[in-house]
């Protein structure tokens, strides 16, 4: 089949379900997550990528990219390196960005946990990273859990990990639990 054709294919499968470009800065991490799942699931060869992610492109965001070559047009990372410069998304962001993290009152601590797990795990993709370290950024991240926990919450979990360290989807149920029963605790005494 034709380039256009798998391109026209793959768009109408593809954009649905990453919808447009988005504009806040926080969004644009997870369309691009999203985006590139969406290639391994659909199978995707890199020759198409770019412009899949052209369709997706708001009329600003594509105004973003008009001084890229037409070469550069067709690669998916120029066209992605360009949008994240452009929305000022440098590793040095990222990095600042997952270390500001904290809970808000009204989140939970497994929201909490998947916000720090995404953002590290953009700041190491960020910085070229390419092999899998999802224990490594589990880790990270329910040590930063860890920090931003109440000391009672803090020292419960603690107790948690006799044998073996807690990973942050693990950790975040065992603080979720707890706040839970906390607060059940407060209103029936």
């Amino acid at each position: 089949t034709s380039v256009e054709s798998r391109a026209s294919r793959c768009i109408s499968n593809i954009r649905p379900l990453v919808g447009e470009f988005p504009s806040n800065i926080q969004e644009i991490l997870g369309f691009f997550e999203l985006l590139e799942k969406q290639f391994i699931i659909n199978n995707v060869n890199n020759d198409i990528k770019a412009r899949i992610l052209q369709s997706c492109l708001t009329c600003k965001a594509r105004s973003l990219i008009t001084r890229l070559s037409p070469t550069q047009l067709e690669n998916y990372d120029s066209v992605k390196t360009a949008l994240l410069a452009e929305h000022r998304i440098s590793p040095a962001y990222l990095k600042q960005y997952f270390q500001s993290l904290t809970k808000k009152p009204d989140q939970t601590f497994s929201s909490l946990a998947s916000e720090l797990h995404n953002a590290f795990s953009y700041y190491v993709k960020s910085r070229g990273i390419d092999r899998n370290y999802d224990q490594l950024i589990s880790l990270l991240c329910a040590d930063r859990l860890k920090e931003l926990l109440p000391v009672d919450c803090r020292n419960f979990v603690l107790t948690q990990e006799q044998n073996r360290w807690l990973s942050h989807e693990e950790l975040s149920q065992v603080a979720d639990n707890y706040a839970a029963a906390h607060v059940q605790n407060q209103y029936s005494s």
